[in-house]
């Protein structure tokens, strides 16, 4: 009698729900930027920001999408952020209950303002994180003005994105910069957060667009 063959198990996990996109009540299907079927492509990325707890915008775009605009940043601002996420992105950083840098805890996180993102293969997570409101400034600090013009206008070009959110000029926000020490599992951090201004700021300046994902 012959035995069925073992199936070889997909990699990853199902999209859990946090992932699905708000608008559409359902799983992403399209590319936000060139509007392809994700399906199509051997991976793709979803990022959404939330502010107050609440989701206030989502986009997910497809690898090819993902790497001519990454390959649009300068190289000042490609190595500036290489070496950050080498020394600072915590090894055991694999979900979206802790902040991917500075460990805040999700449920704590001030005012509960943070960006999650995952990395997905058809239906499938293969690996997710979170990033807290002053972890994504410290790393749009990282950016030269050419990178910020293009990350400004690819959002600026991104449907479903509020638009009353106001743009900060780089005096504005050294202006709304404060030194704050956050508690983490590895013991207290010293780092600069920010004030928002008007309830909010630049979508521009939400983090993960640029995580470099090992695949």
């Amino acid at each position: 009698m012959s035995e069925n063959p073992q199936q070889p198990q997909e990699p990853g996990v199902p999209i859990p729900r946090e992932f699905h996109s708000e608008y559409e009540e359902r799983p992403f299907q399209t590319c936000s930027r060139c509007g392809e079927a994700l399906s199509t492509f051997a991976s793709y990325q979803i990022n959404k920001a939330f502010r107050k707890g609440e989701c206030v915008f989502e986009y997910c775009f497809c690898e090819p999408c993902r790497d001519s605009l990454l390959e649009e940043f300068s190289e000042e601002s490609k190595a500036n952020l290489m070496k950050h996420q080498n020394e600072h992105m915590r090894q055991d950083a694999t979900s979206t209950s802790a902040c991917a840098f500075c460990g805040v805890k999700r449920d704590v996180v001030p005012e509960q303002d943070f960006v999650i993102t995952m990395l997905g293969a058809g239906l499938r997570m293969l690996d997710s994180l979170m990033i807290c409101e002053t972890c994504q400034l410290e790393m749009h600090e990282l950016l030269s003005q050419k990178t910020r013009d293009v990350r400004r206008k690819f959002f600026e070009d991104l449907p479903g994105v509020p638009p009353d959110w106001e743009v900060w000029t780089p005096e504005e926000m050294e202006q709304h910069k404060h030194i704050k020490t956050t508690k983490t599992p590895t013991g207290p951090v010293v780092k600069p957060t920010f004030t928002a201004k008007s309830d909010g700021r630049h979508r521009s300046e939400d983090g993960c667009m640029e995580l470099i994902w090992a695949e």
